[in-house]
């Protein structure tokens, strides 16, 4: 049940500082000495000190506090009670059998105020304890120990013996669901992450697109107002053009205007007006008649 290397082992995982202990009560029984300083090495974690596999044991703290190290919440370490005194033949009612029907933790009742007595509260504890673990058989009685012989120490090594194989098993599955559950919740983590990425790629994407967009629109907005500006431009030197070229016309124009006018007040002052029968051709002679006359005078700026 409890081979003298895997109790070591179990000892130094529990304190790794742990050396040998301070007891040398069983060198000659390997076993009985291993179990010895695995239960004190346990015990010595909420300060108990574990001397031998009788005494040590009789106010129930030791079983108590085992299971404690391995399953605080089936017993709390809190919950446990120190004795103000210590048991002996006198104080413990002699209950060797166990009652068929009855809880086993019936050979520690005490005659006075049972239920305030600490070492029936300790072992009412570790009943509840052995019951929700199972697994293991309920060795322990008075007489084991309160009597202090070789057998004794014998049954209560059987009895460490069962605890400490099925504490050491509901150790190893608690580590495997640990490790299971650690290995979910990194699988968990890794699909939320995945999750994650891929909506933080997703909205990166649609706000790379929007400022994209909006800085598109911005451009196009800036290319059109400066089209807008180049035409304005290009619309007003057109129209100084064609303005300059308008007045020069008119300017020409009126100045054709102005000679006719004064060539024919010439031709009148003269009396070299000639007199045409025909309206229609009245004009063209008369601009004929003054074109000639200053070709005839040399004044070549009427062209």
């Amino acid at each position: 049940l409890a081979p003298k290397d895997v109790v070591d082992w179990e000892r130094r995982r529990l304190n790794p500082r742990a050396g040998d202990t301070e007891t040398t009560l069983y060198m000659d029984k390997p076993v009985l000495q291993a179990l010895l300083d695995w239960t004190a090495t346990a015990c010595m974690q909420h300060g108990l000190k574990v001397n031998n596999l009788t005494s040590s044991f009789v106010d129930g703290r030791a079983f108590c506090y085992l299971l404690a190290t391995y399953c605080p919440k089936l017993v709390p370490p809190e919950r446990v009670k120190m004795p103000q005194k210590e048991y002996h033949h006198e104080s413990l009612v002699a209950v060797d059998e166990v009652v068929e029907g009855q809880s086993w933790k019936a050979s520690f009742d005490v005659k006075a105020n049972p239920e305030d007595d600490p070492v029936t509260h300790n072992f009412k504890l570790l009943q509840a304890a052995i019951d929700r673990l199972g697994l293991i058989p309920p060795l322990i009685t008075r007489k084991n120990l309160v009597g202090g012989g070789p057998g004794d120490e014998r049954i209560v090594a059987i009895f460490l013996a069962f605890l400490f194989q099925r504490l050491r098993c509901i150790r190893r599955q608690s580590e495997a669901v640990a490790t299971i559950w650690r290995a979910w919740r990194t699988r968990l983590e890794s699909r939320v992450t995945l999750r994650h990425s891929a909506a933080a790629v997703k909205v990166q994407s649609t706000w790379r697109g929007f400022a994209a967009r909006r800085a598109y629109s911005r451009q196009r907005h800036a290319l059109v107002r400066l089209q807008v500006h180049l035409r304005a431009a290009v619309c007003q030197r057109r129209y100084q053009r064609l303005r300059v070229a308008a007045l020069r016309i008119q300017g020409r124009r009126r100045a054709i205007v102005a000679m006719q006018a004064t060539a024919e007040w010439v031709l009148e002052a003269e009396g070299r007006y000639p007199v045409c029968s025909d309206a229609a051709t009245g004009d063209r002679g008369v601009q004929a008649t003054a074109v000639g006359i200053f070709e005839a005078e040399g004044n070549c700026w009427l062209r």
